[in-house]
């Protein structure tokens, strides 16, 4: 993925407005590919190993760095990813989902993400699951990250914004 207003192409997003985020959940990169049909997989990796997962429930609230990645083709959004109980794996939903009991989509082969290294988060989407149909996904990845603590501590560090970048050999 490259920078969203252009950059140089050193692989970072851009910060949007808080605090700048600590070098452990700082996104160094983004790859993005196509392994097989219509799913799309975006690898990214962070500028150090990250932080353990938060502790709690979504019933019961987090405590600890959540982290969120909400991810969009052509400026609007169709995944949403965010912590999940008790593991490194990720929480996936359809954006605008009921947040009641159980708003997370079934992980299976071709929808599924999980910390895959220390500093490393591996995401596959199938793309018509999510409901999109066409051809080709443009993927952008705005990743947005909360330190909490069970008082009422609450440090919401600048989002960054990363937009897909054609990989050389890669088709869309």
């Amino acid at each position: 993925m490259r920078d969203v207003h252009g950059g140089h192409g050193n692989g970072r997003g851009r910060c949007r407005p808080g605090p700048t985020p600590p070098a452990t959940i700082t996104v160094a990169s983004v790859d993005v590919s196509h392994p097989r049909g219509a799913v799309l997989r975006l690898v990214v990796r962070f500028a150090e190993p990250l932080p353990p997962s938060p502790s709690g429930s979504f019933a019961s609230g987090f405590a600890g760095y959540l982290l969120t990645y909400t991810i969009a083709n052509n400026g609007k959004e169709f995944a949403e990813l965010g912590p999940q109980q008790d593991t490194d794996e990720l929480a996936i939903r359809k954006p605008g989902e009921s947040r009641g009991t159980e708003p997370n989509m079934r992980p299976d082969r071709n929808t599924n993400a999980r910390r895959t290294a220390p500093d490393t988060v591996e995401i596959n989407l199938e793309t018509k699951r999510l409901g999109l149909d066409q051809a080709p996904v443009d993927p952008q990845l705005t990743f947005a990250a909360q330190f909490r603590t069970p008082s009422t501590v609450t440090v919401d560090f600048g989002s960054q914004f990363c937009q897909g970048e054609r990989l050389a050999g890669q088709r869309r």
